[in-house]
């Protein structure tokens, strides 16, 4: 994925890979790391263990839909009023005034 790790939630390309169970490469140097176990086993960073990572084979899991995960946070966010942070990246994101 060609997005830094502290914005992979923004990026489309890697929601896919991400609900279809494919590994995901970061090839941007991260500042901070994963932070539950699911996210941690699904990104592998451009680092000196990756090649590695790549002879042994990344992991894949089942394909599955996030959408009523990514629904409900959406549904918490917008309700939050005021401005609330994205969660990767710690950016303020302004609610919409017309909510």
């Amino acid at each position: 994925a060609a997005s830094p790790w502290e914005l992979m939630g923004k990026s489309g390309s890697a929601a896919c890979m991400f609900d279809h169970g494919l590994p995901i490469i970061v090839t941007r140097q991260a500042t901070s790391a994963p932070q539950n176990e699911e996210h941690a086993a699904r990104y592998s960073f451009c680092d000196d263990s990756l090649e590695e990572k790549l002879v042994g084979g990344l992991p894949r899991v089942e394909p599955a839909s996030r959408r009523p995960e990514i629904a409900a946070q959406l549904v918490r966010l917008l309700g939050a009023g005021g401005a609330v942070l994205f969660p990767a990246a710690g950016v303020p994101v302004p609610s919409p005034s017309f909510i």
